[in-house]
């Protein structure tokens, strides 16, 4: 995939964030994983509630996109050189999300060791910024991977200790439920860890 597009897990949050200026989003949905900034509300004052006019500036934008932009770009490259040295940081304790990203793929191959059953590959995990997690996670998979990591849910906590403490509960349930596969991942209904992610 080109570098000018959104991976689909990058699309997948930036929708959810019209869901704050939707009047019409469920109660309880994660609507805006992060604070809708100025452009999400400029986007959804101009096409919310306007379907026929989305669908038709959706047409444009694809019809001026030529045939080769949608092929992926299967040459090598690298970021930037790195800077060595060392490095002074301060670390500052504030709002941190408890997340659920689906790791979409094949099972048998993600983890064969399980029976495939209609339960989902989940990750569980804590960040204050959940897109650059998502980034930091897909950064090391190819771009014609079939495995991605797609968000389910977050809860946002006032502190990075009330996010451990529910991380670390949430954890101890799917020890006990018999869903864990070891580290942050476990194997479940996603129903059923939706359940517990909101009344844990």
């Amino acid at each position: 995939m080109l570098a000018s597009f959104r991976n689909p897990a990058g699309i997948a949050l930036r929708l959810r964030n019209f869901g704050r200026h939707d009047p019409a989003a469920p109660p309880g949905r994660d609507a805006g994983l992060r604070p809708g900034g100025a452009v999400d509300l400029q986007v959804w004052r101009e096409f919310g509630g306007k379907p026929a006019a989305l669908a038709n500036e959706v047409a444009r934008i694809r019809r001026s996109i030529s045939p080769d932009d949608w092929n992926v770009d299967v040459r090598s490259s690298r970021g930037p050189a790195p800077a060595f040295g060392p490095r002074i940081s301060t670390v500052v304790d504030g709002r941190t999300g408890v997340y659920l990203l689906l790791v979409d793929g094949p099972i048998c191959v993600l983890a064969p060791q399980v029976e495939v059953d209609g339960r989902a590959l989940v990750k569980i995990g804590r960040t204050h910024d959940l897109d650059r997690r998502m980034a930091e996670l897909t950064g090391g998979l190819p771009p014609c991977a079939t495995i991605r990591y797609v968000p389910i849910s977050l809860r946002v906590f006032s502190s990075g200790a009330d996010a451990h403490r529910f991380e670390q509960r949430l954890l101890r349930i799917c020890d006990q439920k018999g869903w864990s596969l070891g580290g942050e991942f476990a194997y479940a209904s996603l129903d059923a860890l939706k359940t517990e992610f909101v009344g844990a």
